[in-house]
């Protein structure tokens, strides 16, 4: 609308130079002068609002696309992040660079149709005598805006994708989705101050070519009244500054590239659109999702301890031509401490990806259930497909894939080889796994992991930050902080994934210490996953009374264990059962698997 009011305003005014009383010239002057003035500033507020609202709307869909796409990802189940393709740095940069590309391209569209409007109404009042060269391109977004990532937003996704495994053994998804979407809620509303100051730049570079066309007719106006100057001349003057004020107002504004804004979409929708479902050559993973509430509430007074694996044959999604469990059978009893032995890469921490239900084994209407299965041998061996995942792991009788993942979690406390801290607090570390744990409680855990007189020790205590990944810890204090938040949710059963592999010598002995006291505590279930034989070298020393499991995989063991099952995969096709039994029982077999291991342990220690 203003641009044809323009078009009159200036042509009126332009006429009045063929006025032959100077006095009609200097008042027709003044006249449009002030028309134009007021042009001026109304163009410069309605491009200002203009560009705040089209800024504002683009930071709204950015705010819309990463949540979205965060809460898509960090509900996958954990074989969506085994794939090359989805590492934290990718997926981060998916969040921060690629949806902001989606914004500058959204935006830039928007202006561009607009501006093609004005040229349009330009077009129709040249008759007026307007140039078409009286406004500048704003075609839009900030280049610089690229570099201007959220800060808190992007530290967060990366915590949450590299520790996915913690974030979903103790059920921190819904934790971290709300922490993200706080982040880019608080960076959206310091976007929209910079929304302002945009509107404001833009709308006062368009007002300047009003302001530098009134003062340029005023002036011309005085000259032709005063000093015999040809209209012909102040008209060509004033056509030359209009398009040279034109240029200068590009410079505050900028170009979008479509392509790459068509491309940073697609691969922010093809992360919202999946559906759990990945596909990597052909394989599908499973679709676990703990937003399904479906399925058999496993509780804290139900579940009793006993967990049996039935003739187990599973491969990694990813990883479909390196079978891991060939027919695999072995039980565990309510209170019974069973050790899992082998050599490195013999599937030995893949009971607890299975345990925890990150992979699902595929169903097979031809494996039975077995409440009690027995080892099996080879030439027992069903003959399957080797890529398939069959059999059945059953919790108290009840296969796992038909118990709700989130309260089979919730029973189990997971401790990690390499222990994953928060960008946060000591207690708000340790109370990750229980948001709604007292601060009696947080202390309690610390007292039984061990903690607590290093973390007494700190000048803020419990309050002490522990940096990205817990840098401003040593390992072993990382470690016994980690033991604390998983004992802080009771668990049934507590699983140290090699928990002092990773350490050295000084703090796996502090470490050491902490687990020797936990496995002789009364009430507490235990999965060891360890390659030495000191972390599990008092596994068998359980309570008795005590109605928990005590799991132990080593990599070379010498202790007293209710249990020992010998894992083999020499031919390469699958680890089975080799042996079972006690350390005695195993130790008097010449020629056992077990026995030649303990005696390479026996050999490397001295």
């Amino acid at each position: 609308i203003i641009f044809p009011v323009f078009g009159y305003a200036f042509a009126q005014f332009i006429g009045t130079y063929f006025s032959p009383d100077p006095e009609a010239i200097r008042d027709g002057a003044s006249k449009w002068a002030l028309v134009l003035v007021g042009l001026g500033f109304a163009q410069g507020l309605a491009d200002a609002i203009k560009i705040f609202g089209i800024d504002f709307c683009g930071y709204k869909v950015a705010t819309r696309l990463r949540d979205k796409a965060f809460t898509q990802t960090i509900h996958q189940d954990i074989a969506f992040f085994d794939l090359p393709d989805n590492n934290a740095g990718k997926l981060c940069s998916i969040l921060s660079a690629d949806v902001l590309d989606v914004k500058v391209g959204c935006t830039g569209n928007v202006v561009s149709v607009v501006q093609e409007v004005h040229v349009i109404l330009e077009l129709l009042v040249c008759s007026f005598g307007v140039n078409s060269a009286l406004h500048a391109d704003p075609s839009m977004t900030h280049k610089t805006r690229r570099n201007d990532e959220i800060k808190g937003a992007p530290v967060i996704m990366n915590q949450a994708t590299s520790g996915i495994r913690v974030v979903s053994a103790f059920g921190l998804e819904e934790a971290f989705i709300k922490s993200y979407f706080e982040s880019i809620e608080s960076e959206q509303s310091t976007k929209v101050k910079d929304a302002i100051v945009l509107g404001l730049a833009y709308g006062f570079s368009q007002a300047v070519n009003y302001f530098v066309n009134c003062l340029a007719l005023w002036y011309g106006s005085k000259l032709v009244a005063t000093s015999g100057v040809k209209s012909e001349v102040i008209t060509q003057t004033i056509f030359a500054l209009t398009f040279a004020v034109s240029s200068a107002g590009q410079t505050v504004l900028f170009t979008t590239d479509s392509g790459k804004a068509a491309a940073a979409g697609r691969r922010v929708y093809a992360l919202i659109d999946k559906l759990g479902v990945v596909c990597c050559g052909g394989v599908q993973t499973s679709d676990i999702d703990v937003r399904d509430s479906g399925g058999k509430v496993l509780t804290h007074e139900s579940f009793t301890g006993n967990i049996d694996f039935d003739r187990i044959n599973f491969t990694y999604p990813t990883r479909p031509e390196n079978r891991v469990y060939r027919n695999l059978c072995f039980s565990i009893k309510k209170g019974e401490s069973v050790a899992l032995v082998g050599a490195s890469g013999c599937g030995k921490s893949t009971v607890v990806q299975l345990v925890e239900r990150f992979y699902d084994l595929k169903s097979s209407s031809s494996v039975q259930a077995q409440t009690h299965p027995t080892t099996s041998a080879p030439d027992s061996e069903p003959k399957r497909n080797p890529a398939d995942s069959e059999g059945q792991i059953l919790f108290d009788g009840d296969d796992l894939r038909t118990l709700n993942v989130v309260s089979v979690r919730k029973q189990e406390g997971l401790v990690s080889q390499e222990p994953v801290l928060f960008d946060m607090t000591i207690e708000e570390n340790i109370a990750t796994s229980k948001p709604d744990a007292t601060e009696e409680e947080i202390r309690e855990a610390a007292k039984l992991a061990n903690a607590a007189g290093f973390i007494e020790s700190f000048p803020d205590g419990y309050r002490t930050n522990v940096g990205a990944g817990g840098a401003q810890l040593s390992g072993g204090q990382k470690q016994r902080i980690a033991i604390a938040r998983a004992l802080i949710r009771k668990p049934r059963l507590l699983i140290l994934d090699e928990a002092t592999s990773a350490l050295d010598v000084e703090s796996e002995r502090v470490v050491q210490q902490t687990i020797d006291e936990l496995l002789s505590a009364e009430k507490r279930s235990t999965i060891i996953i360890a390659h030495r034989l000191s972390t599990v070298r008092n596994a068998g020393h359980v309570n008795k009374l005590n109605p928990y499991v005590v799991v132990c995989c080593v990599g070379s063991v010498r202790w007293n264990s209710d249990k020992i099952v010998v894992l083999t995969n020499e031919d390469k096709k699958g680890s089975r059962v080799a042996e079972m039994g006690t350390h005695d029982e195993l130790m008097q077999k010449r020629g056992g698997l077990y026995r030649t291991l303990v005696g390479l342990a026996s050999m490397q220690s001295k």
